[in-house]
């Protein structure tokens, strides 16, 4: 008959940390923030956005709806922005409305969600989009995809991208009241009577 031998307990030895030991590592430097303009006006234009959902008496029907239009407002500043300065090569600005664009893309594939009145104003936010994606300029492609493309988590902005933003402020700069750009935040004005049509 075979015998097992218990293998002695193995103690191990408890190393006690100081606090001091604790503390020791080497310190998380806080994130600087750079107070652009653009930035702090389109802050204190989404807080506005916000206060005004939150005291509205009519609220919207729809959980889905609020964001989108919160997101629809967002985007009609950066459009007005544009149609006043030349953002097309602030890396910051790009930034913003290619991750804006992927959204409100996504917000959008949720209208088989939705009837009624939620549905139809999910169907224009489409419609405008869809409009908006296919200026495409002198590039290959059209705007839309190089928004998608610099709005996926990409740490690059392709230059077409650029170019296009800046053929957009160029003719708006030479007819306002005919320009695409003055096209597209009318549009937008029509679908959201509420918005806000100057910055504060």
């Amino acid at each position: 008959m075979n015998e097992f031998k218990k293998e002695p307990d193995v103690v191990r030895p408890v190393v006690a940390i100081s606090p001091v030991e604790k503390d020791m590592s080497p310190p998380i430097a806080p994130i600087q923030i750079k107070e652009h303009p653009f930035f702090i006006l389109f802050l204190q234009e989404l807080r506005s956005l916000f206060l005004s959902l939150l005291e509205s008496k009519t609220p919207c029907s729809s959980s889905l709806v609020a964001p989108l239009k919160i997101h629809l407002q967002s985007l009609f500043l950066l459009l007005q922005i544009l149609s006043q300065e030349n953002r097309s090569h602030t890396p910051e600005y790009l930034k913003q409305l290619s991750q804006l664009w992927h959204i409100l893309g996504q917000n959008c594939n949720l209208i088989d969600v939705l009837e009624g009145e939620d549905a139809s104003f999910f169907y224009k936010v489409k419609n405008l989009l869809l409009e908006i994606g296919r200026y495409r300029g002198q590039e290959e492609y059209h705007l839309g995809y190089y928004l998608q493309q610099a709005g996926i988590g990409k740490d690059w902005i392709p230059f077409p991208l650029m170019h296009l933003l800046q053929d957009l402020y160029e003719e708006h700069e030479q007819n306002e009241q005919s320009s695409t750009l003055a096209l597209w935040l009318a549009n937008i004005k029509r679908i959201l009577p509420t918005i806000r049509k100057e910055p504060a």
